[in-house]
């Protein structure tokens, strides 16, 4: 039985170019109201998770200025270019040694509802075999997925631009696969202008 809620920081990862979107900062781009990044973040402020940092890079300073109002932490990563890995070290790395499991976040996943979020926090329990718990939606592997202190180095050590799918599959042992068939935003991220149109039209 899990006696104390564990601490959980969200690592939003949000330093990349773009490079689909034809010039448009994506992150930034405004629908209803609110950047992307401001959509995907008052998301995860719903969340149980006790704090969240947001890792920048591509004009860092327009998302800082983005999201000042919200009760939110900035980590630069001036190494963006090399590929989402590096921002994912950058934030493990400055989690403090009290926090127990960090869920990465994709800042281009403004869909990922706090009740999804809130499931995988409920099911974390790494004595019970559930040290990484990921989202699936009609057998499609989802995001954020979160992870257990224990896989922190792991995670530091990745480069280029994979994320951490291929350290997933070798600790598969470790992970609890929740199934959400009633949370698609978990699989729907944001890398076209078709993306973005299809993202406005959900949100009418």
């Amino acid at each position: 039985m899990k006696i104390n809620p564990p601490k959980i920081t969200a690592l939003v990862l949000a330093a990349g170019q773009s490079h689909r979107m034809g010039g448009t900062h994506k992150l930034l781009t405004m629908v209803k109201g609110q950047a992307i990044i401001r959509h995907t973040v008052n998301n995860i402020l719903q969340s149980r998770v006790d704090h969240i940092s947001v890792v920048t890079g591509f004009e860092n300073e327009r998302l800082e200025s983005c999201l000042q109002d919200l009760p939110v932490s900035f980590l630069l990563n001036p190494e963006y270019t090399s590929g989402m890995a590096s921002s994912l070290a950058k934030g493990i790395s400055a989690l403090d040694a009290s926090v127990d499991a960090a869920l990465i976040c994709l800042g281009d996943m403004p869909s990922v509802t706090p009740r999804a979020i809130d499931r995988l926090v409920q099911t974390f329990d790494p004595d019970a075999g559930c040290a990484i718990c990921v989202p699936t939606h009609k057998g499609v592997q989802g995001n954020p997925v979160l992870w257990a202190r224990h896989f922190f180095p792991e995670l530091q050590s990745l480069t280029g631009d994979q994320g951490a799918k291929q350290l997933l599959e070798t600790h598969e042992a470790f992970a609890a696969k929740l199934d959400m068939p009633d949370e698609p935003g978990i699989i729907f991220d944001i890398d076209t202008p078709t993306d973005l149109d299809a993202f406005g039209i959900a949100l009418k």
